[in-house]
């Protein structure tokens, strides 16, 4: 496969890391974006390590987060918090 494809919230290139796909991120960024505009921050954190943890699960060490970090900071910075450091220490 010279394009790569997407499965199961990943996209797959040979010889190269899982990493969240498009539409799995878009998704996720949608949802957080719901989330903050309601103010409902226990439900976004716990979106967010649902999210990680899925992303995870069983693959900690094949799996690219640089554009999962994107999301997780700019969530940080609205919210002053540092969300990402929880869920690192979660995962």
């Amino acid at each position: 496969t010279i394009t790569g494809f997407d499965f199961l919230g990943f996209f797959f290139k040979s010889n190269r890391k899982l990493k969240p796909s498009k539409n799995s991120l878009d998704r996720f960024a949608q949802r957080a974006r719901q989330l903050l505009e309601q103010g409902d921050l226990n439900n976004l954190l716990s979106y967010v390590e649902r999210f990680y943890n899925y992303i995870h699960a069983g693959l900690k060490n094949s799996v690219s987060l640089v554009g999962l970090r994107k999301y997780t900071r700019f969530i940080d910075y609205k919210l002053d918090k540092k969300i990402t450091e929880k869920i690192t220490l979660l995962c």
